[in-house]
């Protein structure tokens, strides 16, 4: 089983995120990062079951390889790895609405952006490792995906506020 299952249990011996995370983060940042939309335009809801059924089969599939068709969208694999962070069971990001906000107060109140960034890593830093990590390659991937964002219209707004409703739920 790959999809609904808690990151420490998807994480294999030897692996700091989980094999479909990254699978589908290098196929997007070899073949999408100057795709228009990536992320933001949906993939066929058919092709994205046929995928997900790929994985929840095998999930070492070669996402490059022609016997994996639904691959070739990258928008599909891109969509993939939503729905997958979609359906963990507890959050990448893993606060309430409650400790959200007040987390979010906290640091704005702060006027030195250096003690505001040190005490956002010290958050981060008390989430559990399989969290962390994974979120640590989901966020230095969103970096990756605004970078050349005059090719694809993806600035790192628009890849925040894509990736928001996956990492930041009840």
């Amino acid at each position: 089983m790959v999809f609904g299952v808690e990151l420490e249990r998807a994480i294999a011996r030897g692996r700091r995120i989980p094999l479909i995370v990254e699978k589908c983060i290098n196929a997007v940042e070899r073949r999408g990062l100057d795709k228009e939309g990536i992320y933001r335009i949906p993939a066929s809801n058919v092709n994205l079951n046929a995928l997900r059924a790929k994985f929840e089969h095998d999930e070492t599939i070669d996402l490059d390889n022609p016997s994996v068709p639904e691959a070739e969208d990258i928008n599909c694999v891109a969509g993939m790895l939503k729905m997958y962070l979609r359906e963990l069971p507890v959050p990448l990001f893993p606060a309430s609405e409650k400790e959200r906000m007040d987390i979010a107060s906290a640091l704005l109140r702060l006027a030195d952006p250096g003690v505001r960034l040190a005490k956002l890593k010290e958050y981060v830093n008390s989430i559990n490792p399989a969290h962390r990590e994974t979120l640590a390659a989901v966020i230095d991937h969103m970096n990756r995906v605004a970078d050349p964002s005059n090719q694809n219209r993806m600035n790192q707004a628009s890849v925040a506020t894509v990736f928001a409703p996956v990492m930041f739920r009840e």
